[in-house]
């Protein structure tokens, strides 16, 4: 794995986009090497946006989410800190590089232990770890900054004593559900501390509005740090959900998401299976064996002899191989199916994307329908009423009646079938993020949709073919088919060893039947030699095998025609359907104008005797109709840029968040 690489792309794709901007923060996320700290097991996910296990159920932050808070901080260098919740070491590290000392309590010995050696191989020396339990202060010391790694019921008045003038103390307050992020600063002797977003009381001295005594961009963080972090931070209930914060469940609760990233795991072993191929192998046997031998001679006289006795043995056989051609093969295979199932995990997170917008727009959707079939249905009533107060009067006939009634009663057929369509697509939601999700938040400001940039074809097709994830793995299949040929065919060569074994026994006697003493012997045996296996025939077994892997070659070989095929496909259609969705979008806004106009001059005509109500009847529901086109247009276009983006293999969390944001006023 390129660790350089991917450190590049967790600070461009995850730290960058969540306003981590200071670029002393971004330099140091470069010099400390995050896979040092995290647990071996977890280390080629050292970048990914994943809150890594350690021991005990505890998880170390999110890379995103250290960046922000150390930003947040404002450490100056020559400041001291506390940190409450060693973990992995890492945020140590980072503390470590922004203060002149830092003091880290942990309440979990091997934790504490190997933060420790970690940061001390990282010549880390100005950071004292200490064990114990933090949750009320610790010492006497002041500092200038407190951090809290885990979370807290309320916060201890010890921690607010033991900030400095101008100190900053980043904790999380609550009980989950409902816990919050909480910054807080002391800014000057006897001022008291101000509290940021989520603070139950406002500290005497301090204005109504607390918030104005902080960065700008703190109220945006408290609100992504509930959106990202659902198993620490909690979200307002009363509040709508938003796209990110449905995909967020859905990144921790998806079940197809969780099966690809335990197959990832799984497949990060082939490496280590295949080098054992090649690494020596030493085996031990020792046996313990108590005789008893009896023996009669017929001899005149008789003679009988019976002996009881020990005997132990033990072999240590090693061997060493020299040429295997086959088990170098396997480890290139082996190599080859790492990189595949990267590719794997990271179509699964797009696939991932897609399925949640649809998802999501499919529920705005359905409710959007809902509420139009009830203004329909408001209006039907209404002018079913009017037709027969006009019957009553004799201004209408019956037969304009009748066909308000009709239209009436086919509103309330179209009402429980959208209700159950809603049904459906909450249900489908839910599958995904593991709850029924609360009210989705809508469109609520005109979207102006921009056409695909480059605005060509060729282009798509051209990265699709090449970038797309599923053709990506549909050529590392064919990779390991053809290596599977070249170490089939490996059978037929020959295989040398280096072998060698020690052997050491001891007998208490003999089992004999001579007359005269049998004495206990001791014995060693050792050995070392070189061992040659020719293949010379097999009836054929080697042969077939290569055939057989030849075949599968052919296979992958048309397998990844047809992931490109289907790449190019993909990338086709979804490129047709952004550059229509825009136009498809403003014809429809033009639609609803023109729509709305009409409406309005059936109305208008039905004043004065030239229209009558279902002519009115007949234009509202243009009217309702052309809204609703207009709706799903746009989520049609959101969803096909995602799969655009998606063919060509770029689409990525930032891709939602840009949504997310126009989707807020």
């Amino acid at each position: 794995m390129d660790f350089e690489q991917a450190r590049f792309n967790m600070v461009e794709q995850q730290i960058r986009t969540w306003e981590v901007l200071d670029q002393d923060v971004l330099d140091l996320l470069f010099a400390i090497r995050r896979e040092d700290f995290v647990p071996p097991a977890y280390r080629t996910l050292a970048f990914a946006d994943l809150e890594i296990p350690l021991v005990e159920g505890e998880r170390m932050w999110t890379p995103k989410l250290e960046a922000r808070v150390l930003q947040e901080l404002e450490l100056e260098g020559n400041e001291s800190a506390l940190e409450i919740g060693t973990g992995s070491g890492y945020f140590t590290a980072l503390l470590a590089n922004s203060c002149a000392d830092v003091t880290s309590i942990e309440r979990i010995p091997v934790l504490a232990t190997e933060a420790r050696a970690k940061l001390d191989r990282a010549g880390l020396s100005n950071v004292r770890i200490e064990v114990g339990d933090g949750a009320r202060g610790w010492g006497k010391d002041t500092y200038d900054a407190i951090v809290l790694t885990g979370s807290t019921p309320v916060l201890p008045d010890e921690w607010l004593s033991q900030l400095k003038p101008g100190g900053r103390l980043f904790a999380v307050v609550g009980d989950a559900p409902a816990m919050t992020a909480r910054l807080i600063r002391w800014s000057a002797p006897g001022a008291g501390p101000r509290r940021g977003p989520g603070a139950a009381m406002r500290p005497a001295g301090l204005p109504a509005n607390p918030q104005a005594f902080f960065n700008p961009l703190w109220a945006r963080f408290a609100r992504l740090l509930a959106i990202a972090c659902l198993t620490t931070f909690a979200v307002d209930v009363a509040r709508a959900e938003d796209l990110l914060q449905i995909y967020r469940a859905a990144t921790a609760n998806d079940p197809v998401l969780a099966s690809a990233r335990a197959a990832w795991l799984a497949n990060q072993e082939a490496v280590p299976q295949a080098q054992a191929g090649l690494l020596p192998a030493v085996n031990l046997v020792g046996s313990a064996t108590g005789v008893d031998y009896n023996t009669t001679i017929r001899s005149d006289p008789t003679i009988s002899i019976h002996q009881r006795f020990p005997q132990y043995a033990y072999t240590v056989n090693a061997s060493q191989p020299l040429y295997r051609p086959q088990n170098w093969i396997a480890l290139d295979q082996a190599r080859s199916q790492i990189g595949q199932g990267d590719y794997v995990l990271a179509s699964s997170q797009q696939d991932l994307i897609v399925r949640v917008a649809q998802a999501y727009f499919d529920v705005l959707l359905a409710s959007f329908n809902i509420e139009l079939t009830e203004s329909q249905k408001a209006a039907v009533s209404e002018n079913l009423a009017q037709a027969k107060r006009n019957f009553e009067v004799g201004t209408a006939t019956i037969t304009d009646t009748n066909d308000a009634q009709a239209k009436y009663d086919q509103i309330v057929a179209q009402e429980i079938s959208a209700q159950n369509d809603l049904d459906n697509k909450i249900a489908a939601l839910r599958a995904i993020i593991g709850r029924l999700p609360r009210e989705l938040k809508p469109f609520t400001r005109k979207y102006e949709p921009e056409p695909p940039m480059p605005n060509a074809l060729e282009p798509w097709i051209e990265k699709a073919i090449s970038e797309n994830f599923q053709v990506r793995i549909a050529q590392a299949n064919y990779d390991i088919a053809a290596l599977e040929v070249d170490r089939q065919r490996a059978g037929h060569y020959p295989t040398l060893d280096l072998v060698a074994s020690f052997n050491q026994g001891y007998a208490g006697a003999a089992a004999s039947t001579a007359l005269s003493a049998n004495f206990a012997s001791d014995s060693r045996l050792a050995q070392i030699g070189l061992q040659l296996n020719v293949p010379i025939y097999q009836g054929g077994f080697v042969s077939s095998k290569v055939r057989q892997a030849v075949a599968n070659q052919e296979k992958a070989r048309q397998d990844l025609e047809f992931a490109r095929r289907t790449a190019q496909l993909a990338a086709q259609t979804s490129f047709s359907g952004v550059a229509s969705g825009v136009a498809q979008i403003k014809a429809f806004e033009q639609a609803l104008a023109s729509a709305q106009v009409s409406y309005d001059s059936n109305k208008l005509g039905l004043e004065v005797g030239v229209r009558t109500n279902l002519d009115v009847l007949n234009q509202q529901q243009q009217v309702f109709q052309t809204r609703f086109n207009l709706a799903q247009s746009y989520y049609i276009y959101l969803i096909n840029t995602l799969k655009l983006k998606q063919a060509i293999g770029t689409l990525s969390d930032a891709d939602v968040e840009k949504i997310n944001r126009d989707l807020e006023v």
